[in-house]
C-alpha cells in the first residue's frame, strides 16, 4: 500500500506538471530557480535516462535563479536534455553522463 501511495503521488505530479507544460505559455516572466526547472523537466524525461543508464551529474544550479517564463524554461531544460540523450544514445556512449552546470560571471 505504501508503493501504491508513492505512485500515486507520483503520477499527480506528472499530471500537473504535464498539464502546466501543455498549457499554452503565457508572458509571465517571474524569478526561476534552476534547479526548480530542472527537477520538472526530470519529472517529464528523467525516466528514460534512468532506463538507459544515463548519469546525470547537476553543478551550480541550486544557487541561482534567473528571470524567465517558468514553463518556457522548463521546456528549454526538456529539449537540451532530450538532445543530449538522443546523441548519447546515437554514439552508443558507454557509461552514458550528461553534465548540467550553471555559473555566475559577475551579474550575468
Amino acid at each position: 500500500l505504501d508503493q501504491v501511495s508513492t505512485l500515486t503521488e507520483r503520477i499527480g505530479t506528472i499530471t500537473n506538471e504535464l498539464r502546466a507544460f501543455s498549457r499554452k505559455a503565457g508572458r509571465s516572466v517571474t524569478t526561476v530557480s534552476l534547479a526548480t526547472a530542472v527537477d520538472g523537466a526530470l519529472l517529464l524525461i528523467g525516466h528514460r535516462l534512468r532506463d538507459h543508464g544515463v548519469t546525470l551529474h547537476r553543478s551550480g544550479l541550486d544557487e541561482l535563479q534567473v528571470m524567465a517564463d517558468p514553463v518556457r524554461l522548463e521546456q528549454v531544460v526538456i529539449n537540451l536534455l532530450q538532445n543530449a540523450y538522443e546523441a548519447l544514445l546515437d554514439a552508443q556512449t558507454p557509461d552514458p553522463v550528461i553534465r548540467l552546470e550553471a555559473r555566475r560571471v559577475d551579474r550575468h
